[in-house]
């Protein structure tokens, strides 16, 4: 799941990104926009337990870089 997600990400933004895959999240840097204003972003690719329940019970699989760590299963708040 990180590098489906990791490959949308790159071929949404590559015109005005920088995307780079990292130990836990994916990491999007946009290009400066009129101001020299840059954001960076992390991404940190999710998947609730049980269906429909993420807002209940703030249950995900998240999912890491392979080659780090796997998957690991938390709460997110």
């Amino acid at each position: 799941m990180f590098d489906d997600v990791f490959n949308f990400l790159e071929e949404k933004y590559k015109e005005v990104a920088t995307i780079r895959k990292q130990k836990v999240s994916i990491g999007i840097i946009f290009n400066g926009d009129e101001d020299g204003d840059i954001i960076n972003i992390d991404v940190i690719p999710g998947r609730e337990l049980s269906e429909d329940d993420f807002n209940e019970t703030k249950n995900l699989n998240v999912y890491f870089n392979e080659k780090s760590l796997g998957i690991c299963q938390g709460n997110i708040y």
